[in-house]
């Protein structure tokens, strides 16, 4: 049965997504890479302001912290793909592989 929509609208509507989603990847990298250099400054300064002594830095409790930070994140991520029923195979030959183990 063939479709009633003109070639133009079935062009705009597929495209529509795709552009979208391309504008948001875009817009979602420059942020997260502004945010990286915001980061890297503000650590910078701190440690300039702990060479000139005017403030005192704790660095292992820093490092300590970011590291929690990293475990508990991997372990959100590593649980939210255990419990749900994300499936991330794209191969039929994957599916056989991992159910004959």
């Amino acid at each position: 049965m063939a479709s009633n929509l003109p070639l133009e609208d079935f062009v705009f509507s597929a495209g529509g997504g795709f552009l979208f989603g391309a504008v948001a990847g875009y817009a979602i990298k420059k942020v997260m890479k502004i945010a990286a250099v915001v980061v890297g400054l503000f650590v910078a300064a701190l440690a300039y302001l702990s060479y000139k002594g005017l403030i005192d830095i704790k660095w292992i409790a820093m490092e300590n912290a970011t590291r929690s930070g990293f475990f508990m994140y991997r372990l959100y991520v590593i649980t939210f793909f255990a419990t749900s029923d994300h499936d991330l195979r794209c191969s039929p030959k994957l599916n056989n592989i991992r159910n004959s183990t």
